[in-house]
């Protein structure tokens, strides 16, 4: 797994490149939001860290140019801890918000359980593409017998 995390602090860049390495995880680190994305363009990552204070574009900025392109997770880990920030975060692309300073085996865990996540969907999406059949979020047709459910729950729907 790649990860990808930018943070204009030094040393919480290198703290994020040797534990998350330590762990298993292929790391680069990034000084700025922009080289992150632009690192991402060339070759993406499985999960992407930002900070949202940062030089040029910030962690915002990012996450949503980040979303345009991928679905790729997004975790922002940053020292905005007040409501409106991590709403503002949650809302513009990141699917996870983790508040500085941190605890570097909370970070872990945030980490694995989004990678936990894509990759849980990712077995679903290739068990109903190997089935013909297809599959979104909480909704799933059988091309087999022509059924459409979401959550389980058959959907009563005309051929058209």
């Amino acid at each position: 797994m790649l990860i990808y995390a930018a943070d204009d602090e030094a040393g919480i860049r290198r703290l994020l490149e040797v534990f998350l390495q330590s762990e298993g995880y292929d790391t680069v680190t990034f000084e700025t939001g922009d080289a992150l994305l632009a690192a991402f363009l060339q070759r993406p990552c499985d999960l992407a860290i930002l900070d949202i204070m940062m030089p040029g574009s910030d962690g915002l900025t990012i996450a949503q140019a980040l979303r345009r392109v991928s679905k790729v997770p997004i975790m922002m880990l940053t020292a905005k801890g007040e409501e409106e920030d991590i709403i503002r975060g949650l809302t513009l692309g990141s699917d996870d918000y983790l508040i500085k300073p941190f605890r570097p085996a909370l970070l872990l865990v945030h980490v694995k359980a989004l990678l936990r996540r894509v990759s849980l969907e990712q077995e679903a999406l290739r068990l109903a593409d190997q089935a013909g059949d297809l599959a979104c979020g909480d909704l799933l047709y059988e091309s087999g017998p022509r059924l459409t459910r979401c959550k389980g729950v058959d959907l009563k729907l005309t051929m058209t």
